[in-house]
């Protein structure tokens, strides 16, 4: 999967003008649907007016190939992680909320849990066991 071309058609392409003439001459093209400008990220000519122009120094800086596929990883990673911060502090307010209220925290687990034994022998050893 080509990563660049995924990002650019998610977001769209990256267009950029240099005012120097050695780097204008690459990343310009003349065609007969008019100017066409090279996207920094994933290469294509794209038809249109640049987004931004200026000396090549100052070209905003992209990221491309192994370092975008990178930043995606760690930000699905850093997600996963604020999901799981996200419930343990749900966790903690459950146990901050009904450390006053054993006794039905206690007879809401000797009620409901004999009826969820059956499927957990089950899952467990894979045959019932005698009662």
């Amino acid at each position: 999967m080509d990563w660049n071309l995924r990002t650019c058609a998610r977001r769209g392409h990256v267009t950029y003008a240099p005012t120097e003439d050695a780097f204008r001459e690459k990343l310009h093209a003349i065609t007969p649907v008019g100017a066409a400008w090279r996207c920094l990220r994933c290469g294509d000519f794209v038809i249109g007016d640049p987004h931004r122009t200026g000396p090549a120094e100052r070209a905003p800086i992209v990221l491309r190939g192994r370092a975008l596929r990178d930043a995606l990883i760690l930000r699905l990673l850093s997600l996963e992680r604020f999901i799981k911060g996200l419930l343990c502090l749900a966790a903690a307010y459950g146990v901050y909320h009904f450390r006053s209220h054993r006794d039905g925290v206690e007879r809401a687990f000797n009620e409901d849990l004999p009826l969820l034994r059956p499927s957990w022998t089950r899952s467990a050893g894979g045959s019932r066991t005698p009662r």
